[in-house]
């Protein structure tokens, strides 16, 4: 996965579909050194009722992080043990579960070694992915769900 130049402050972070044939590259580029692209799969199948399996697409974002997501129509419902219960497209369901695949690869690492770089490298892909969150169209039900 190619570096972009940050988006400037205030302008929208766009998002664009990996190619499938990518795939296989793009989830160590992502996670780093963590299983994420299973968190992921699982934290879906585990907080959203009804889901049953879907084909799953992968997302670049101008702020050079990612997400994953289910490919669905119509939204899912989402429970999470924070207390949030709600109803969430699949794109936004894909970039909550990516946010708490990232995080708990941050809590993994830190637990091991506070000084792997891997630590750095996934808080960035996190803070960016929350970042392209912010400034979702269902950016308050993602907050929600992972506050």
């Amino acid at each position: 996965m190619n570096s972009t130049t940050p988006p400037e402050a205030g302008q929208l972070i766009a998002h664009k579909a990996v190619h499938e044939s990518k795939h296989k590259q793009f989830f160590p580029w992502l996670f780093g050194p963590i299983s994420g692209e299973l968190c992921v799969y699982r934290w879906v199948n585990t907080h959203c009722q009804g889901y049953i399996g879907a084909k799953w697409a992968c997302y670049h974002t101008d702020n050079n992080t990612g997400f994953l997501a289910p490919v669905l129509d119509g939204s899912l419902s989402v429970t999470v043990a924070n207390g949030f219960e709600g109803l969430m497209t699949a794109e936004a369901v894909g970039i909550t579960a990516t946010l708490y695949a990232l995080n708990g690869g941050i809590w993994e690492i830190y637990h091991r070694s506070q000084s792997h770089p891997g630590l750095t490298y996934l808080q960035q892909k996190y803070d960016s992915l929350r970042d392209f969150a912010s400034q979702h169209a269902e950016a308050a039900l993602i907050c929600r769900a992972i506050d």
